[in-house]
């Protein structure tokens, strides 16, 4: 399967609530390959943007794996 947009139209991925039809942006892939994830203009490679602290888990289902929080500060990270 191929995932394709004409252009340099972004690739957009959204969900909706419930029965609303209304539709919430969740992550879009621009023309240059940043991914953002909360953010409708990722300026990286990987841009992450939430309302509150933005928790990234990088880990197998089966351990704790690591963790990046805020601002780029590194916890539990090896």
């Amino acid at each position: 399967m191929v995932l394709a947009t004409r252009g340099s139209a972004p690739m957009i991925f959204m969900t909706n609530s419930g029965a609303s039809l209304n539709s919430n942006e969740r992550m879009r892939i621009d023309a240059s390959g940043n991914v953002g994830i909360g953010t409708s203009g990722p300026n990286y490679r990987l841009d992450v943007a939430a309302a509150t602290a933005p928790t990234i888990h990088i880990g197998t289902g089966s351990d704790s794996g690591g963790y990046i929080t805020n601002a780029g500060t590194a916890s539990d990270v090896n």
